[in-house]
């Protein structure tokens, strides 16, 4: 499956506002000691999405 060059960038720059966002809520919640689960969830899901974009950064297939 090829992905053109605007869906590429698309999905990089989606994936890394959610990995962003969902990173300083989990570090917020963590720092201020409000959930130490929901905080160490949402770091590790925001984690995934910024490698999740790095993935599609590197690896998409390039038109």
């Amino acid at each position: 499956m090829t992905v053109d060059k605007a869906t590429r960038k698309v999905l990089i720059v989606v994936f890394s506002l959610f990995g962003l966002i969902f990173l300083a809520l989990g570090v917020v919640e963590l720092a201020f000691r409000h959930s130490f689960f929901l905080g160490a969830l949402h770091v590790a899901l925001g984690l995934m999405w910024l490698i999740g974009a790095s993935l599609v950064y590197r690896r998409a297939p390039r038109i």
